[in-house]
């Protein structure tokens, strides 16, 4: 009797504990209200009708009001201004007959030579490297930050835009075609030797190579040395 008793106890308890379990999961995975309104309950039809109205435009008395222009930026656009006008003022004092004294004899470069090489600058620094960006004309070298992209196209526009002193590239290598007598406008400025073939030829043969002062790391370590 004790033993049918006990397998009874036994099995009303599993019953019990597996209905527990049950319980317990259908209440954790049931799905709980959002409190947004049912697409079949009664709070729809309150927000969308169900039968179409023709909307008259100009029957709406809607106003454009104008935009409110916050106080801090109109103080910074009237010191914007107040700077603006104060060399204005300054440059009507200005001799003109000295003033056009002071104009260069050469030509500026043209918009269609400058958008030429600055494209030609971008072509090369894309090709040479992978982290090039054009945004702020900058890449990411092996180590350190990042690095400005200096290409001989670079230089090039940077000479056409010099001043009277200045010689362009494309002047010099005509003059060095056609065998002119002049001096070589590369030593006159200082930079010997430093011409685009020059550069593009140190870039091929060193990656350490640095155009603001024409050294490269050699590979034992040490100092920078002179590309020759």
């Amino acid at each position: 009797m004790k033993s049918l008793l006990a397998i009874a106890t036994g099995f009303l308890a599993t019953l019990v504990v597996f209905g527990s379990g049950i319980a317990l999961a259908m209440f954790v995975m049931m799905p709980m209200p959002d409190g947004r309104p049912d697409a079949k309950g009664e709070d729809v039809a309150s927000v969308w009708s169900s039968i179409p109205r023709q909307v008259e435009r100009g029957a709406q008395g809607f106003e454009r009001i104008a935009a409110v222009v916050p106080a801090d930026a109109v103080d910074a656009k009237a010191v914007d201004t107040d700077d603006a006008v104060a060399p204005a003022a300054g440059d009507a004092s200005t001799d003109m007959i000295t003033t056009a004294s002071l104009q260069g004899d050469e030509d500026p470069i043209t918009d269609d030579d400058a958008y030429r090489l600055m494209d030609a600058h971008v072509a090369w620094c894309h090709e040479r490297y992978r982290s090039y960006r054009e945004a702020d004309n900058s890449y990411q070298p092996y180590r350190g930050g990042r690095r400005d992209c200096v290409s001989p196209h670079l230089d090039e526009l940077t000479f056409a835009q010099g001043d009277a002193q200045t010689v362009s590239v494309a002047g010099y290598v005509a003059d060095e075609r056609v065998g002119s007598a002049a001096s070589d406008p590369w030593r006159e400025l200082g930079l010997v030797d430093m011409s685009p073939a020059h550069i593009d030829e140190c870039f091929r043969r060193y990656r350490s190579y640095r155009v603001e002062d024409n050294s490269y790391q050699p590979y034992g370590g040490g100092p920078r040395r002179q590309c020759q």
